[in-house]
């Protein structure tokens, strides 16, 4: 039987191996949530993408997900994206491997015209006509591996303070990650509100509401930099 949310955040609060901040996050929802649980089963409740998570899971995959969402969107405070880096440092690195084994399959076709290398590696290895095709498959599979150059999973904002109010580099960031989520795995639509209430429970003290979420999410022109700025400054009683 599928868990209430309550129980899921209860069950999630009961590792011991959360991190302090985990914790913390994970008891202002508890304080906090109850007040929306109609936003948790409409999540719930909507069409779960194929192959991303069940419905029986939603809860625990919803609360896992946001955790690591606001993790990254602190380091994102420093107006540099860990996660990229990382994931271009990957990207290189297998490249890199790429073209080194393209490398050695092209020295077994060149050393293919020498009779008596050919002989030595046909005696204590393979034969070089096996070596040269097994790197050149390699150096395909490094590439596929690599993939296309990475982008960035998340806004990086250039100005992090604004009327006053700082933070708000990994509001937008987190933002991004939620909506991003929620279009990636549980509907094909956004969902400002619960959006909203989510940074409110990772980020207390900005007091967002959905408006401010659709216009933090508008295209990144001029303007719209302006007016999400003025949106997010501006706290709400």
């Amino acid at each position: 039987m599928p868990w209430t949310f309550q129980q899921a955040l209860a069950a999630t609060l009961a590792d011991p191996k959360l991190t302090q901040a985990d914790r913390a996050h994970l008891e202002r929802w508890v304080s906090e949530g109850h007040r929306h649980d109609a936003i948790w089963s409409r999540l719930s409740a909507a069409r779960v993408i194929p192959g991303k998570f069940t419905r029986e899971s939603a809860y625990e995959e919803i609360i896992t997900e946001v955790l690591f969402m606001r993790q990254i969107a602190e380091s994102a405070q420093s107006g540099i994206d860990f996660n990229l880096r990382e994931r271009q440092q990957y990207h290189e690195r297998h490249l890199d491997l790429a073209k080194k084994t393209e490398e050695l399959a092209e020295y077994y076709k060149w050393v293919a015209k020498y009779s008596g290398i050919v002989e030595f590696f046909n005696r204590f290895f393979k034969p070089v006509s096996e070596l040269e095709e097994f790197h050149r498959k390699e150096a395909e599979i490094l590439r596929k591996r690599a993939g296309r150059p990475p982008r960035s999973s998340l806004r990086i904002s250039r100005q992090d303070r604004s009327k006053g109010r700082t933070g708000l580099r990994k509001i937008n960031a987190f933002i991004d990650l939620a909506d991003n989520f929620i279009r990636d795995c549980i509907r094909a639509y956004p969902d400002h509100e619960a959006i909203a209430v989510l940074t409110n429970i990772a980020f207390p003290g900005y007091h967002l509401i959905a408006d401010d979420v659709r216009k933090a999410l508008r295209p990144t022109t001029r303007e719209g930099r302006k007016k999400a700025s003025r949106a997010l400054s501006a706290e709400k009683s």
